[in-house]
């Protein structure tokens, strides 16, 4: 079973229970990888939040960088505090991909840490369902050697807007139909970044594909199973 190191990255970041300052959070993204990591059966190290600072982005990694697998959640846009890319690039990973045309998510990268231990690294983004959706995205993906999935449909619920620029992940149910193809069973709007409700209750990832307009109610879309 492959060992995977997960790093959380933000100075605001408090454990559930702790005492919020104005500014803070608490870490959810840390217990949400997990979880669907270890669905897959991995096992999982979640190391302790990293604070917006070199010297401590530095040591993480390198204590990650021992799994077969690292994860890291933020850290990896481009912002002042995002220190993540330019930490590995010091450490010798070499980056793969870094940005798709995907919402939420689209800071998702992957690396390859050579001539370590850790055969890959992998970085979703900060916001709760961008780093959820990039999981899963990623767990999905075949691995080398391995078939790639035939798509799997299911019918929109109700007309979504699409993005002109990126495709769109949304969480959904599936609720079987009696004949022909089944529909979603939840809605796929009211689906910003920083939410996590809809994904606490899906089972399922919908890709809205890139385009103008809308995506008609009753239209086929593929789907990722979670």
């Amino acid at each position: 079973m492959p060992r995977v190191a997960i790093i959380v990255t933000g100075s605001e970041l408090r454990a559930p229970g702790e005492r919020l300052e104005p500014g803070q959070i608490y870490d959810a993204n840390g217990f949400i990888l997990a979880a669907q990591l270890r669905s897959t059966g991995a096992v999982v190290e979640r190391l302790p939040p990293v604070a917006d600072d070199e010297a401590a982005t530095r040591d993480a990694i390198e204590r990650g960088l021992a799994a077969d697998v690292l994860v890291t959640t933020g850290g990896v846009s481009v912002g002042v505090h995002d220190l993540v890319r330019t930490t590995e690039a010091e450490l010798g990973v070499e980056e793969i991909f870094w940005r798709v045309a995907m919402q939420p998510a689209s800071p998702l990268r992957s690396a390859f840490a050579a001539g370590r231990s850790s055969s890959a690294c992998r970085a979703t983004p900060y916001r709760r369902s961008s780093a959820s959706s990039s999981s899963s995205v990623l767990r999905c993906l075949p691995c080398r050697g391995s078939p790639i999935r035939s798509p799997r449909f299911v019918r929109a619920v109700s007309a979504v807007r699409r993005n002109a620029s990126r495709h769109a992940m949304r969480c959904c149910g599936r609720a079987r139909a009696s004949t022909g193809m089944p529909y979603c069973s939840t809605r796929l709007t009211g689906q910003q970044s920083h939410m996590i409700a809809q994904a606490a209750t899906a089972d399922a990832l919908v890709l809205v594909p890139q385009g103008e307009g809308e995506l008609a109610a009753g239209s086929p879309v593929s789907y990722l199973q979670l």
